[in-house]
């Protein structure tokens, strides 16, 4: 049987999940996707809601090392 839309989406999305859960050696509350695909220009991009702060990957260490 042919893999649909929603199997194919449910498949990218585990992985761009378990790739942002990776980066922060699962030290993330919580992990935010942001996908888009329009007129041609994808883009990508990932925050993490750590300590209860939400980051972008650059400041992941200055909150996973505070105190």
């Amino acid at each position: 049987m042919a893999k649909v839309f929603e199997d194919v989406f449910m498949d990218i999305q585990g992985n761009m999940i378990s790739l942002g859960l990776d980066y922060v050696r699962s030290q993330a509350e919580k992990v935010f996707i942001y996908a888009s695909n329009e007129e041609g220009a994808m883009s990508f991009n990932v925050f993490y809601q750590i300590k209860g702060e939400v980051v972008t990957p650059d400041e992941v260490n200055r909150i996973v090392n505070k105190r």
